[in-house]
């Protein structure tokens, strides 16, 4: 069994059954699990969201037959809720003039974290000799900006006066 920290980028989860649709909606009595709304057909229209997300879950490469899962199983009605339309958007991208504290935030942020900086983070630090890995040098500074100098042909006296060198 070889498990992930997360599922693998073309990794695309099975659609949800309609037994499961059913059982997460009778467990919450047909009310949303957020805003109590009354979800369903001839009320609110709702949506299934996985809580935790499903990126953030880890997953297991020989579950379902060698094609993969998350663990917990990605159509689990445990770690399943049903929402209303606009508290699932919320769940997913924000409130619209920021993601933050939402799913999308949390994956972003993720990805920055163990994404380029990991790289650079990653490893002994400096000058720590651990055999055959090699010790990583500083980054060089990039060139200067050469500045224009002073005018070497004049000179300003102690007193004020300001003299030409010849």
């Amino acid at each position: 069994m070889t498990i992930l920290p997360a599922p693998p980028p073309d990794w695309k989860r099975p659609a949800m059954p309609k037994g499961v649709k059913a059982t997460v909606f009778q467990r919450q009595g047909g009310k949303c699990a957020e805003s109590d709304v009354k979800i369903g057909v001839g009320f609110e229209p709702c949506e299934y969201d996985h809580r935790p997300p499903l990126f953030a879950r880890q997953f297991d490469t020989e579950a379902r037959g060698g094609k993969g899962d998350t663990i917990p199983a990605c159509n689990d009605p445990a770690f399943i809720q049903a929402v209303t339309c606009a508290v699932h958007k919320m769940r997913t991208s924000g409130p619209g003039y920021t993601s933050y504290g939402s799913d999308a935030h949390e994956r972003a942020k993720g990805k920055r974290i163990t994404g380029k900086k990991a790289a650079r983070f990653s490893g002994p630090p400096r000058g720590v000799d651990i055999g055959t890995e090699p010790v990583r040098e500083p980054k060089k500074p990039g060139k200067t900006i050469q500045s224009r100098g002073f005018d070497k042909t004049r000179r300003r006296k102690l007193n004020g006066e300001v003299e030409v060198r010849t």
